[in-house]
């Protein structure tokens, strides 16, 4: 009878002692159903667009229904596919985001940290920094969301506040200056990967 070598013993018994994990990598795209929408306020009264036009995925390590890591979130949306309702305000909004030039918002991640979240099950908080494009001007940004795993889609919701002049974008104003726009919108979403 032929003697195991030590290092298969050592490898089997490792093996043994190891809970077997089952992770993938998926790579996952933004689905019909999710929402990207913008509130803002003026001197006159508050305002809320949505945008009917988004695109964008990442890559998504799961281990069965466990979330563990995200990386290569990229995101982009169409400046045209932005409606209020009202036609004045969407090419007031198109103007203000030099559209003809700059025809996409983009938001391409560089570092994504997962972490399980206090509610318990499978949601998560997920911090993801990057660049965002905004009007042709590139700025470094952080995106908090809540994530939560549901078979095999991923929803992640959350807010952001952002200073449109930092981005070399002047509030609009409307009816020859009596309505102004402030700088800041608030910019709230709903993705949904599958």
């Amino acid at each position: 009878m032929k003697k195991m070598r030590p290092t298969l013993v050592l490898f089997i018994l490792a093996l043994m002692g190891s809970p077997i994990t089952t992770q993938a990598q998926q790579k996952m795209m933004i689905k019909d159903g999710s929402n990207l929408s913008i509130y803002g306020t003026s001197n006159v009264h508050d305002w809320s667009e949505h945008v009917k036009e988004m695109h964008g995925n990442l890559t998504a390590v799961m281990d069965g229904s466990s979330l563990k890591s995200i990386s290569n979130l990229s995101f982009e949306s169409k400046v045209s596919s932005i409606k209020s309702g009202k036609e004045t305000m969407d090419e007031n909004t198109y103007e203000a985001l030099k559209y003809e030039d700059h025809p996409n918002i983009r938001f391409k991640s560089s570092d994504i940290q997962v972490s399980p979240s206090t509610q318990g099950g499978n949601k998560y908080t997920v911090v993801a920094k990057g660049t965002m494009n905004i009007a042709g001007f590139d700025k470094s940004e952080q995106i908090t969301a809540n994530c939560a795993v549901e078979g095999s889609k991923l929803t992640c919701e959350g807010k952001k506040k952002i200073d449109m002049t930092t981005y070399d974008v002047e509030p609009p104003s409307i009816m020859f200056g009596a309505m102004t726009v402030g700088k800041e919108v608030e910019v709230h979403f709903e993705a949904i990967y599958q």
